[in-house]
């Protein structure tokens, strides 16, 4: 599946994006349910930030999460979901205002012209937004039935492994040949 997908030679172009001096390679991010589960991904921003200190790191995150941003200095930017993703956010909203949320959110991803985003949890219309956007490299979870909507992926069965959150969330990064040390962010 690697070599027929070309799964290795875009990850070769990403190392070399890491690697980047003068342009510093920006990552978004995304997680934008819940409080528990979004400190449950803070490690990977801090490994993230140990082993590239020069990349940007954004976070798309839910609007409620937005009074972390003073504590967590080591997210450069905060893109907020106004509500249009999440199946619970979406019910008592109109199609016109959804559709409207969602257009202006793709715009405002498309701008920042990301290198790579990150899906430690993803839904059909988070990845759908983010290949919309045009994010060249969308690393996400294999096991999804859109799975498509990505381009790099990574294998990882949560059940009945005994591990906690954060350390299967780590292990995202082996896909990107990053160590998966845990370090606990600068809070």
């Amino acid at each position: 599946l690697e070599y027929i997908s070309g799964f290795r030679r875009r990850r070769l172009r990403l190392r070399r994006i890491f690697l980047r001096k003068v342009i510093p390679p920006k990552i978004l991010l995304v997680r934008n349910d819940g409080l528990g589960d979004f400190i449950l991904t803070l490690p990977i921003i801090s490994a993230i930030k140990q082993q590239i200190p020069n990349a940007r790191i954004y976070v798309l995150a839910a609007r409620s999460l937005h009074s972390m941003a003073s504590f967590l200095p080591e997210i450069d930017g905060w893109i907020l979901d106004p509500g249009c993703l999440l199946k619970r956010h979406r019910k008592n909203k109109s199609d016109l205002q959804l559709k409207t949320e969602y257009t202006s959110l793709v715009r405002e991803i498309a701008a920042y012209r990301f290198d790579l985003a990150i899906f430690s949890y993803a839904e059909k219309t988070s990845a759908s937004l983010i290949k919309a956007a045009g994010v060249p490299y969308r690393l996400g979870p294999l096991r999804r039935s859109f799975f498509l909507k990505f381009n790099l992926w990574y294998y990882i069965p949560r059940q009945k492994t005994g591990q906690a959150e954060y350390q299967l969330n780590l292990k995202i990064l082996r896909s990107l040949k990053l160590s998966n040390q845990f370090r606990f962010p600068r809070v």
